[in-house]
């Protein structure tokens, strides 16, 4: 067993990244929805080194077992919203 440490984090509701995800979902027609989640997690790494990540992917059930499965239609929503937020993110589209 090794000691790696995933400490909690908090991204603020108001960062730029978290912004840059709400305007993408908006122009989606998408309804934001931030919360909180408990869980093992890369981004406690990104957090600890200064950034401020955040937690976004497809629906789907079954995390890390047999039976994972992503929702087509999810994956593909998220893929369009990547890319609006990227689009934010590097000021091409508001």
């Amino acid at each position: 067993m090794s000691n790696i440490d995933f400490p909690p984090f908090s991204t603020p509701s108001d960062h730029p990244l978290v912004d840059s995800v709400r305007g993408a979902q908006q122009a989606l027609g998408i309804e934001t929805v931030l919360t909180g989640k408990r869980a093992v997690t890369d981004a406690a790494f990104y957090a600890g080194a200064g950034m401020s990540p955040i937690i976004l992917g497809p629906a789907g059930e079954g995390l890390h077992g047999d039976n994972e499965y992503v929702e087509l239609d999810s994956l593909i929503e998220t893929a369009k919203v990547f890319a609006g937020v990227i689009l934010r993110w590097c000021g091409i589209a508001q």
